[in-house]
């Protein structure tokens, strides 16, 4: 689907690829990104399907192939480059990456349905509000009945609050 900036935000994401250490692709606070990461894996559990939409270069997808060695792992990128970083990564034939627009996601998009399905940081990126409910809502259609579908979002009004935070903590502000 077409949105506003789509191109800029897929170039900004593959030029982060190219420019930036493993750890800080997706993230420019790696203490913050570890901190989420740790309570999404409190969250997850062995022997379930896992949906993760803007896996990124799959930092989070190590993380839970450490944790738990039997589950069914899909991953999806917006941009090839990334998708391609986690393939080499991939530890099981029960574990894919597929190059995936979120917001081109609809009910028929994927042939089951998840326990789990996770976004970090992505949905933000579509600035359209009225789309980015669309694309929460298509997800859902691919949630399990007891599933848990886990969000990590942003926003300005955030970032300003977490600021002021670390400020007062004499840590660096994030830009």
């Amino acid at each position: 689907m077409e949105y506003k900036f789509k191109k800029e935000n897929h170039d900004f994401w593959a030029e982060r690829l190219k420019n930036n250490q493993e750890r800080q692709v997706c993230t420019n606070d790696v203490a913050l990104d570890d901190v989420e990461n740790n309570e999404i894996l409190k969250r997850l559990e062995n022997k379930k399907s896992i949906l993760e939409i803007a896996c990124g270069n799959g930092v989070l997808y190590s993380k839970i192939t450490e944790k738990f060695n039997n589950i069914s792992y899909l991953g999806t990128d917006f941009v090839q480059d990334l998708v391609n970083v986690c393939e080499k990564k991939s530890k099981s034939k029960d574990h894919k990456f597929i190059q995936q627009d979120m917001t081109d996601i609809n009910i028929s998009s994927f042939d089951k349905k998840y326990d789990f399905i996770i976004s970090k940081r992505a949905i933000q990126n579509v600035l359209e509000e009225k789309l980015q409910i669309q694309t929460i809502e298509n997800l859902g259609h691919h949630l399990k009945e007891d599933g848990l579908m886990i969000l990590v979002e942003s926003s300005a009004n955030a970032q300003k609050r977490l600021n002021d935070l670390r400020k007062k903590y004499n840590f660096p502000e994030i830009t």
